[in-house]
């Protein structure tokens, strides 16, 4: 979402949250 949004870098805290992020954002990606 955030590279989405023109973000060229995030910094990671909860790998496994991130991981579950990107996962969300390709899936909201492929529905649109």
């Amino acid at each position: 979402l955030a590279a989405r949004a023109g973000a060229w870098a995030v910094r990671v805290h909860e790998v496994g949250a991130t991981a579950d992020a990107v996962r969300v954002a390709r899936a909201v990606e492929g529905a649109a």
